[in-house]
Formats: structure tokens, sequence, C-alpha cells
């Protein structure tokens, strides 16, 4: 497999290490451009309460709903782990974000007769009406990822007329006990949890973002005309092509992602020869790194900053102007 993206940072390394520590340390919040106010707790509208036989598209579109329940993603609304309707995606990454240790349930839907485009270096360009859907849940035991979860938290990113837009959903009430539906969390939360890793307890203050927030991690700026006001625009982070490049096992086969999503009508683009597909290393916080050679170590570190860092940090491209650093 060709690495000629991840193998351009070797160089940048330190750097890269450097910027990793410092941004991890640092919450970085800036302007949300769409206007959401704190205490939103969503339009409840008609076509939020509305029934449907499959997804909500319109209230995805336009409406922030008061509960996840609202748009009828999930066949189950009180279960964001599985059965998606109308055609939804699930998929996992080589290399992901490490979050306080959680397992995350990932889906993207594609509105019906449309299609994502291939990109070699960057995300997948999907239309507008797609709504892409991570949900995060900590193990009871960090060492078994498929025994019993809580459900924390679904994200939400809709790719609305003018752009990509986070929304924070929640599994528990202001108590912190669990719910059986998600409901909108514009400022976020906290809540503490309990797991056992590596034997022993471990306590975990766990936060879910604003929608500020979203937008902060979301948000670059193109630096072609760098002139006073700098607009920043959102752009999907994790589903590349060299992050995709692996089999998923979809219950009735065991497929490439690439191909599947091709074999189903949803990604057009893909190359014939998958040789000139690029792959990111597979590492999770399960990989056992003593085992690794410090060459693989070297490439699994790449990838990690590749899918962590490099969306802001690098060439033509920069920060929002109200990030205090720029």
């Amino acid at each position: 497999m060709k690495n000629a993206f991840l193998n351009s940072m070797v160089t940048r390394l330190p750097v890269f290490l450097a910027i990793a520590f410092i941004t991890t340390a640092c919450k970085i919040v800036i302007d949300d451009g769409n206007t959401v106010k704190k205490d939103d707790t969503g339009s409840d509208t008609a076509s939020c309460s509305g029934t449907s036989d499959g997804v909500k598209w319109e209230a995805l579109l336009a409406e922030n709903c008061p509960n996840l329940s609202d748009y009828n993603l999930f066949a189950d609304p009180t279960d964001p782990t599985s059965g998606p309707n109308s055609g939804g995606l699930p998929y996992d990454l080589t290399t992901a974000l490490f979050t306080d240790y959680s397992s995350k349930y990932r889906y993207v839907f594609i509105p019906e007769g449309e299609q994502a485009s291939y990109s070699q270096t960057e995300a997948l360009d999907f239309p507008v009406g797609t709504v892409i859907v991570k949900t995060f849940a900590m193990p009871e035991n960090t060492a078994f990822r498929d025994g019993a979860v809580r459900v924390i938290e679904t994200r939400l990113l809709i790719h609305r007329a003018d752009g990509w837009v986070g929304r924070p959903y929640v599994w528990f009430d202001t108590e912190g006990n669990p719910t059986n539906d998600a409901r909108l969390a514009i400022t976020g939360g906290k809540l503490d949890l309990t797991t056992t890793h590596e034997g022993a307890a471990m306590d975990i203050e766990y936060a879910v973002p604003s929608v500020t927030q979203c937008t902060a991690c979301h948000n670059i700026v193109p630096l072609v005309d760098p002139g006073p006001e700098r607009p920043p625009i959102a752009k999907v982070i994790g589903p590349k092509a060299r992050y995709l490049n692996k089999d998923y096992d979809y219950g009735d086969v065991i497929e490439n992602q690439l191909t599947h999503w091709s074999n189903v009508g949803k990604l057009v683009g893909v190359p014939a020869d998958f040789n000139a597909i690029e792959k990111a290393p597979e590492f999770s916080d399960l990989t056992d790194v003593s085992a690794m050679s410090d060459a693989d170590v070297a490439i699994a570190a790449k990838g990690y900053l590749d899918i962590n860092c490099a969306h802001c940090h690098r060439a033509n491209l920069g920060l929002p102007q109200s990030y205090g650093g720029a």
C-alpha cells in the first residue's frame, strides 16, 4: 500500500507531537456561526414530532429537534448503537480519536438517490442532507469492548444547505441518571463515571462538547485569500478513504468499507486499483505498543497525528481568527 501522505509527515513528527500535547492540554472555543442560543432546548415543530417510516430528512435539514428520537435515525429509538433506518451505514476507522476509553458506534446516513464522492486525501465529499452519527458509550471493563456499556452521548454532524453543523445529544438527565432518549445539549455536559481499567476501578469525569466546541474542532480557514474576514468553514474529519480502507463485518458479509459503500450505491469515484488507495495503520488504546517495532510505532504515531491534528495544522489552512493563538 502507498503511504505517501503519511510518509510526508516523517520529518515533522517532533513538531506534531508538540502540537498534539498543546492542543490536548487546551480547550479551544470559538464562536458558533449557527446562532444557536445557549438555552435552546430544541424546536418541537411538526417536522420533529410527526411520524415517519424512515429518517426525517426534512427535520435534519432545518430543525434542532429536542430529542434524538425525533429524527427517527434508528429502528429502536432507545438504542443508537444498532439498527439504522433508511439504509444508514455503520463504519469504523483504522485509527480514531481517543476519548476517555469510550467505545464508539459510527453511522453515516445519506439521502436516497444521493452519493458521496471519493477523495484521495480529504474526507469523502458528502451531499447536502447527509448526517454522520457517532455514539459514545463507556464499557464496564475497557478490556471487554463487546461487554456491557453505558451509552453517554450521540453527536450529529449534519450537512445542511449552508454547511455542516454539530449537535450533541446526551443520554442522561440533569442528575446524571440514564434516560431512554437523548436530549439536545447545546452547552454540552459532564458526567461522572466509573469503569474497570487494567483490573482496577477508574473514575472519569466525562465531558460532552457544546455546539461551539463541535465547531471549534471541525472549523478551518482556507488561506488562499487571507483577508481580514477569514470566514471559517466546517469540514468532516474522520471519514477519509485511508481510514475507511479496512474490512467491516456487516452481519451478512465481511467486506472492505469502500467497496461496500460503492456496491450499495452510496459512494462513487473509488479507484479500480485498490493499491492506489492509501491505508492508515490500525491502532487503538487496546494495541500492545510494547510488541511493535520502532518503525511500526512511528507509522502509528503519524496516523494518530494525521487524524487528530492535521485537520488544522497543515499547509494552506489555519484556525479561525477568533482562536487566541492566530
